[in-house]
């Protein structure tokens, strides 16, 4: 792999990461609809096939290391929320990459 090829895949895993944690603040604050809420919590209907899936809220319990709970109480106070997607697209780039 090249340096030029590292920095992209650094890059996109990272964006990836603040994107998917940003969306993840702005629907627990109530800014996003009631059915995206229900998709983050996994109380989707209807019955899935095959094996275990990993949920929507698996990688921002695996990036961050919260809780659900814990999690939804952090995203309410959007400075420090802003502080752990920092934090977190750093760290998950750099491990992936």
């Amino acid at each position: 792999m090249h340096f030029g090829d590292l920095q992209e895949c650094t890059y996109a895993v990272g964006e990836l990461v603040k994107r998917k944690l940003t969306y993840f603040g702005h629907i627990i604050r109530g800014s996003g609809s009631t059915l995206a809420l229900q998709i983050i919590e996994g109380k989707g209907e209807g019955r899935r096939r095959g094996g275990q899936k990993k949920q929507w809220f698996d990688n921002i319990r695996e990036w961050t290391g919260l809780s659900l709970v814990e999690a939804k109480r952090l995203a309410h106070n959007r400075p420090a929320w802003k502080k752990m997607i920092r934090r977190c697209e750093q760290r998950v780039a750099n491990r992936q990459c």
